[in-house]
């Protein structure tokens, strides 16, 4: 057996699936073929790809707003008396909260920075963006090594509406300021060229799976095994990650590698479940 100096690779989501999805194939499983996806024939509009599963238009519906990409950012300038402030376009609940809150919004407030009294001193608020934690934004130290100063609740700066997102500053941004605002996520008609919809794709019998592995500089991608069990109707994608055996370490880097495959002749899929495996590469 190979002893191997190796950097742990990252891999998402991989603990919480080699957890859970731990079960043995049984029942004599049939290996199946599928279809890799390329360019248009990826079911658009869908980014932070783990793990997905689209069966039909519900799911994909589901994963649009689950899996949607950052929206634009919006321009408003600051004269000193406005203080509300609100995009054009709706932006998503990113994090499952079930409301519009800051966590949901990228906000900046450049050229006059928000000036905040704390104890008799005044505090530029940082802003590029706002960076809040727990509720509370991060002020950080001008100097070396920059570490948290402060931290207030960011209802002391501005408050949210839950619905549409609107952002009201408890005082006026001053005037020439520049406050620039994004969803976090947005619901597109349209994303990258493509239209946001699955009329051109046919389901009928088939499944579409994406997902995402990644890993430090050793990571070299990943093979797929589809496994089948007719008796149960589960569907096991078994990831191969492939990592080059080094004696020296691996670099510190991130690289990940996403896969979008179609499985076809699949008329009932009681569960689907991901295994992860390794491949040392020479």
């Amino acid at each position: 057996m190979k002893t191997v100096n190796f950097i742990g690779i990252i891999i998402l989501s991989c603990l919480i699936s080699c957890e859970k999805n731990s079960v043995q194939v049984k029942n004599n499983p049939i290996q199946l073929d599928y279809i890799e996806l390329f360019n248009d024939s990826i079911p658009p509009c869908l980014v932070g790809i783990n793990e997905i599963v689209i069966r039909n238009q519900s799911d994909y519906d589901s994963l649009r707003r689950k899996h949607a990409p950052q929206g634009e950012y919006e321009n408003f300038k600051g004269d000193g008396k406005q203080k509300s402030f609100k995009l054009s376009y709706q932006p998503l609940d990113s994090d499952s909260d079930g409301k519009i809150g800051p966590n949901d919004l990228v906000i900046y407030v450049k050229n006059k920075p928000i000036i905040i009294n704390i104890n008799n001193e005044k505090i530029e608020v940082s802003s590029n963006p706002f960076r809040i934690k727990n509720d509370s934004i991060l002020i950080f130290a001008d100097e070396h090594p920059y570490t948290v100063k402060y931290k207030i609740h960011y209802t002391e700066i501005f408050k949210v509406n839950s619905e549409n997102g609107e952002i009201t500053f408890i005082s006026p941004p001053l005037s020439g300021s520049d406050i620039w605002i994004c969803g976090v996520k947005k619901l597109y008609d349209t994303y990258d060229n493509r239209v946001c919809t699955l009329d051109d794709f046919d389901l009928t019998d088939k499944i579409i799976v994406g997902n995402t592995v990644g890993g430090n500089g050793c990571f070299m991608g990943f093979d797929i095994e589809l496994l089948f069990d007719t008796m149960s109707r589960d569907l096991q994608y078994k990831v191969i990650i492939k990592i080059e055996y080094t004696d020296y370490g691996c670099p510190e880097i991130y690289i990940s590698n996403t896969k979008w495959i179609l499985v076809e002749n699949i008329k009932e899929v009681n569960s689907i479940s991901f295994i992860y495996d390794t491949l040392w590469v020479d």
